[in-house]
């Protein structure tokens, strides 16, 4: 029997095992109407894509349990066995020396922390159709 994926409509799906990251990323998110789900593991993040459809993946590559780098190649091979729609994958790391590791691996863009609203919107309108970065929340205090 074909499992059902839940649609999330636009929802991101975020991974980092760091708290603050997670939020920080889920209030940009947000300040553009986004839903989003975090995880903190690239375990949690095959679990999530299992079960749900996103429009895109936000992915540290540094985690606990199992790296970013690992994550994405599992999606990657899950996509391709089951012949499934492309999901894109955005690696947020401290490093540029990261890119070429993340090519490999399936990444399809590599964002570099600290990551600002700018570069959100930036991803967004990049991977997600017919998404126009315009806030909804009102700027935050200079």
């Amino acid at each position: 029997m074909k499992q059902k994926l839940r649609d999330t409509n636009n929802t991101v799906l975020v991974a980092d095992d760091e708290l603050a990251c997670r939020e920080a990323a889920r209030f940009f998110l947000e300040h553009y109407g986004l839903p989003c789900d975090c995880v903190c593991n690239g375990l949690e993040v095959l679990k999530a894509h299992q079960n749900n459809r996103y429009s895109l993946l936000l992915l540290d590559l540094c985690m606990d349990t199992m790296s970013g780098i690992e994550a994405a190649k599992l999606v990657r091979a899950r996509e391709q066995a089951k012949g499934l729609a492309r999901l894109p994958i955005v690696a947020m790391t401290g490093s540029e020396e990261d890119l070429e590791e993340c090519l490999i691996a399936g990444f399809d863009e590599i964002i570099l922390k600290p990551v600002h609203l700018a570069d959100f919107g930036r991803i967004l309108e990049q991977f997600i159709p017919g998404f126009l970065a315009k806030p909804i929340l009102s700027d935050v205090a200079h």
